[in-house]
């Protein structure tokens, strides 16, 4: 009796390498580092916004200090939603990506107001955040395009037979996933 369980374990073994369930963990590990990969850069630009709102406040116009009021809300929203990725869920995501929609806008809006002002515009200290939030955007748009790949695949991988039979046992769960939408830069 022991050796038969002893050749029904190693076949379910054989089985299961050649299935790609070993290829599970590592599939959702870097699902999961891509994914947090893209948290961390949109975390990097929220970084930004306490430089971007000094600026807007050290300036007169109720414009600048109505967007600098925006820009310290937004940053709130998206500095209170700070998970790791593995304790995301699709809730989680779509709210962090709407507060991220809003800080991008409020950005967006800020810079171009500030380049109609011609002493704010030169502003080192403006043009430095600029410059940060511009490959900052380059690094978001990337991070962001290979969690949605990397993410896709995993998700779909727990749905392909006969990995999701093992996952009924094993319970991986589902990363969620950034929607495929554009993103609205922040100039």
């Amino acid at each position: 009796m022991t050796a038969v369980r002893f050749v029904l374990s190693l076949a379910l073994l054989s089985l299961m390498s050649g299935c790609g369930f070993s290829e599970l963990p590592k599939a959702k590990s870097g699902a999961e580092t891509a994914l947090q990969g893209a948290l961390t850069a949109y975390r990097s630009r929220a970084d930004l916004v306490p430089a971007v709102v000094k600026v807007a406040q050290s300036h007169k116009d109720p414009k600048f200090q109505a967007l600098a009021q925006e820009l310290v809300k937004s940053h709130a929203q998206v500095v209170g939603l700070d998970k790791p990725a593995a304790d995301m869920t699709e809730q989680d995501l779509s709210r962090f990506q709407s507060f991220q929609v809003n800080l991008s806008v409020t950005l967006g809006r800020f810079f171009s107001l500030a380049e109609q002002d011609k002493a704010l515009s030169n502003a080192p200290e403006l043009l430095s955040a600029k410059s940060q939030l511009h490959v900052l955007e380059v690094r978001i748009a990337s991070t962001r395009q290979e969690s949605m790949r990397l993410g896709k695949a995993y998700n779909q991988q727990l749905l392909n037979a006969p990995t999701k039979w093992f996952n009924a046992y094993y319970k991986f769960k589902s990363l969620p996933a950034f929607e495929n939408t554009a993103e609205p830069a922040s100039r």
